[in-house]
C-alpha cells in the first residue's frame, strides 16, 4: 500500500494506515532517516491542553492591550538599537 506525492509535496494517507496506527486529525508525522539510510516515520500526538494556563489573565485582553504591548516592545527594541555602539569600518 502506498500514497502518491502531489506537485505540492502532499500525500493522503490511506484510511487503513490511519486506522492501524490511530492517526487522527492534528497528529504530526515526523520523518527521519535511519542509520542504514531507510526512512522512518513517527506519529507525534498533540498533548491535550498543551500551553494552556501558562499565563494568568485577570481580564480579557483587548485589541488596545495588544497594540500597546506591541508599541512598547517596538520602542524598547528601537531604544536598544540606538544605544548600541556602531562599529567603525577599517579603511581598505
Amino acid at each position: 500500500m502506498g500514497a502518491v506525492v502531489t506537485s505540492k509535496g502532499q500525500i493522503t494517507l490511506p484510511a487503513e494506515i490511519r486506522r492501524a496506527f490511530g492517526i487522527e486529525q492534528g497528529d504530526e508525522l515526523v520523518f527521519f532517516k535511519h542509520a542504514d539510510g531507510s526512512l522512518g516515520v513517527r506519529v507525534r500526538r498533540p498533548r491535550p491542553f498543551a500551553g494552556r494556563g501558562m499565563f494568568k489573565v485577570d481580564r480579557p485582553i483587548t485589541e488596545e492591550d495588544i497594540d500597546e504591548g506591541i508599541g512598547q516592545e517596538v520602542e524598547a527594541r528601537y531604544s536598544r538599537t540606538l544605544s548600541q555602539p556602531t562599529k567603525e569600518k577599517s579603511p581598505s
